[in-house]
């Protein structure tokens, strides 16, 4: 994550947390926690006044820190570690990114700066991506 690496989470931004790992996002948009215009309060503020225990989401985001990279030692170890560390995760992550993405065309529609079309763009990605993770799959990884 960006930031110290000893600066506790719960004093992180929302905003910041949401940037810097993979899936926080489905675990604020669980607890009801505004990462985006609200972003800029830390997860323990946010807490605090929705009125909830903070141990858990801090479990739950600790639980999305990726294993340090160590170097597999076998082909098979190899193919595991790339299904796992990136098919699966993108598998995930894509689908909240364009969900996450159409709200924000949604919600603020008449902003000028407005990614507008970033949903419709995550979702070919998303398609493409699953098509070209299925080719490996066949192919490179029998």
């Amino acid at each position: 994550m960006r930031g110290d690496a000893s600066q506790s989470v719960a004093s992180r931004s929302l905003g910041d947390i949401a940037a810097s790992l993979p899936g926080p996002t489905a675990v604020f948009r669980r607890h009801k926690l505004d990462f985006c215009c609200g972003g800029s309060e830390s997860l323990e503020q946010a807490a605090r006044h929705k009125g909830i225990d903070l141990a858990p989401i801090e479990a739950e985001l600790s639980s999305l820190l990726p294993e340090p990279n160590t170097a597999p030692e076998s082909v098979e170890d190899l193919i595991q570690h790339i299904l796992d560390r990136y098919h699966r995760v993108h598998r995930r992550e894509m689908p909240e990114l364009r969900d996450l993405a159409l709200r924000v065309e949604s919600v603020h529609a008449d902003h000028p700066a407005v990614p507008k079309g970033l949903s419709d763009l995550l979702a070919a990605c998303m398609a493409n991506l699953n098509c070209t993770c299925r080719k490996k799959s066949k192919f490179c990884f029998r």
